[in-house]
C-alpha cells in the first residue's frame, strides 16, 4: 500500500475525526491564498505552504461515509461529513475554512463552504471496499463550481464577518485553471 493511501481501517480507527495532509508539497505551488476582494482593488496574492483537511461525522459514521456507493444519500439531510480546511500562508495560519459535503458523485463530493463562502470538491480514487486502500484529493475547478451557483475557492472567514472584502480565499493561482492536491491520511502519527 502506498504512503498517502488510507483504508478504511484507518478511518474505523478514528470513527469521528480523520486528518489528511499534502502528500505532494510541490502540488501547493498551483494554489494562492489571496487576500482581499477585486470589487475594491487588485488583491494580494500569496503562496500556500501548507494545508491539511480534517473531516468528520458527528455520530462516527466516516468510515460508512468513505465507503459509501457513488449516487446512494448518506441520509435526509444529505450531509455525507464536515470538512475542514487549514492552510498556511505567509506565515498566517487560516482555519474558518468550513463546510458540508453531500454525497459521492463519479467519486467526488461537493463542499459548500459555510456562510456562501465558496465550495471544493474531495476525490476518492481507490477501491472503497471493506479493509480497500483509497486516496483523497482536494480539487478546485472554478468552471464546475459556478455552474452550481457558488463561489469558487475557498473564504477563511468567519460566519459573524458579513463583509468579505478583507476576506482571504484560496483559488488556483492561475484563475483559469483547476487544481487537485493529493492528500495522504495523517492522524497525528497513527
Amino acid at each position: 500500500m502506498a504512503a498517502n493511501q488510507a483504508t478504511a481501517r484507518d478511518v474505523a480507527r478514528t470513527p469521528a475525526v480523520a486528518q489528511f495532509a499534502v502528500a505532494a508539497p510541490a502540488a501547493l505551488s498551483g494554489l494562492a491564498a489571496v487576500h482581499g476582494d477585486e470589487r475594491f482593488g487588485t488583491p494580494r496574492a500569496a503562496a500556500v505552504t501548507d494545508l491539511r483537511l480534517i473531516i468528520s461525522h458527528a455520530r462516527g459514521g466516516l468510515e460508512r461515509a468513505m465507503r459509501l456507493a457513488n449516487g446512494l444519500r448518506p441520509g435526509r439531510n444529505d450531509v455525507l461529513f464536515r470538512a475542514q480546511i487549514i492552510a498556511v500562508s505567509s506565515g498566517r495560519l487560516w482555519t474558518h475554512g468550513s463546510g458540508w459535503c453531500s454525497h459521492w458523485r463519479d467519486d467526488r463530493t461537493f463542499c459548500e463552504v459555510d456562510c456562501e463562502g465558496g465550495a471544493f470538491e474531495i476525490e476518492r480514487t481507490g477501491s472503497t471496499g471493506r479493509g480497500g486502500a483509497f486516496r483523497l484529493s482536494l480539487v478546485l475547478d472554478p468552471a464546475r463550481i459556478i455552474a452550481t451557483g457558488a463561489q469558487p475557492g475557498i473564504a477563511f472567514s468567519s460566519c459573524a464577518t458579513a463583509d468579505r472584502s478583507g476576506s482571504t480565499r484560496l483559488r488556483p493561482a492561475r484563475r483559469d485553471g483547476t487544481i487537485t492536491i493529493p492528500l495522504r491520511f495523517d492522524n497525528g502519527g497513527d
